[in-house]
């Protein structure tokens, strides 16, 4: 274990951008410029060795931050960082924000109804908050989440939100969609054989056509 809660320095926990492979060798060491600038300020309450090459930490964040300054400390680097702060929303930016709160919860309720996504939001009633929780939580695209990141702006973020949940809904409903016309299709091929008795081929050995079902192709 770790520091104990609330005593540990800030830290700065930032994604490092996807580097393609360069002179035909699949890996090659991380540099300092292959970290995002844009990053989160976080406060570490626990940290647990779990191999030689591994830790898990326990983090609570602080804000976002932009790194001004990189110091190579040997063994890590010491960053000097800007928070960033959120603006203040203007009144038509609430109007937006109460919108955008209410759209959220009903996607998210019907895609809870249609068994895609847990609906784990029900209390995020402030637009960072829940902007903040489901970029988190999607699985999006790291460039998605690094754009949510980087966006100040509450509303903007829970617009983007909004969208990736929309996405998501519209692909399960297209999907939803097309397994039940695979399932009428499949019905539609249960019709009845013609047999001597007309459309509802009544029995070859005699007696009343109602008497037995009628024989299917499946």
């Amino acid at each position: 274990s770790g520091p104990s809660h609330g005593r540990s320095p800030p830290t700065f926990l930032s994604s490092e951008r996807p580097v393609p492979p360069s002179d035909g060798n699949a890996t090659r060491e991380s540099r300092v410029d292959d970290v995002f600038e844009v990053g989160t300020i976080v406060r570490i309450t626990d940290l647990t060795r779990v191999s030689a090459r591994m830790v898990e930490v326990q983090v609570v964040g602080l804000g976002r931050g932009r790194v001004l300054r990189v110091v190579d400390s040997g063994d890590h680097y010491r960053v000097e960082v800007e928070p960033l702060e959120e603006p203040l929303l203007t009144p038509p930016e609430i109007e937006r924000a109460k919108t955008l709160i209410a759209d959220t919860h009903q996607v998210l309720e019907q895609l809870e109804q249609a068994r895609v996504l847990a609906n784990d939001y029900r209390s995020a009633t402030d637009p960072s908050e829940l902007a903040d929780r489901l970029a988190a939580a999607l699985r999006l695209p790291l460039a998605e989440k690094q754009r949510a990141l980087e966006q100040l702006s509450a509303v903007a973020r829970l617009e983007q939100m909004f969208q990736a949940l929309t996405g998501m809904f519209e692909r399960a409903r297209s999907l939803n969609g097309r397994l039940r016309g695979r399932r009428g299709a499949g019905e539609r091929a249960r019709v009845p054989l013609k047999g001597p008795h007309g459309a509802h081929g009544g029995p070859r050995g005699g007696g009343r056509p109602e008497d037995r079902p009628a024989r299917r192709l499946f």
